[in-house]
């Protein structure tokens, strides 16, 4: 799949639906699709960066604290249930946009977010967090 010059490998997409669900579990319906597509986007802008494959991204230590977390054990192990249909809904349709080639780029090349109090993302250039 090639998006904004960048290659993602099929066999890629799992782990980052894995990531996805583990990332947005705490999101409210009405915010999931957003922050899934945020989180989409800080992979491929951190792909362009630093010149690596989106599974050496979003596994590498300390960048998505989704990856091996409970929840993407949950998902991993095919342990999901119905309360978790809207949340995999909002995850596939914000796939969808990636594998048709066309994906909007609603942090404008960042590489970070964080949440602002009122609950919408704020996008950034570095790790909020830090010291």
């Amino acid at each position: 799949i090639a998006v904004r010059g960048l290659n993602i490998h099929p066999q890629e997409l799992p782990t980052l639906r894995n990531v996805l669900f583990a990332e947005i579990s705490n999101r409210s319906q009405g915010k999931q699709q957003l922050e899934a597509r945020t989180i989409v986007n800080t992979v491929l802008n951190r792909m362009a960066e630093r010149k690596k494959s989106l599974n050496d991204i979003i596994t590498a230590p300390q960048q998505y604290q989704g990856y091996g977390s409970k929840q993407y054990q949950k998902i991993v192990s095919g342990k999901t249930d119905k309360g978790d249909e809207q949340k995999l809904r909002a995850i596939d349709a914000v796939l969808a946009e990636l594998q048709d080639g066309d994906f909007f780029d609603n942090t404008e090349g960042r590489t970070f977010y964080t949440h602002k109090e009122d609950g919408s993302i704020l996008a950034t250039e570095k790790y909020p967090y830090a010291r």
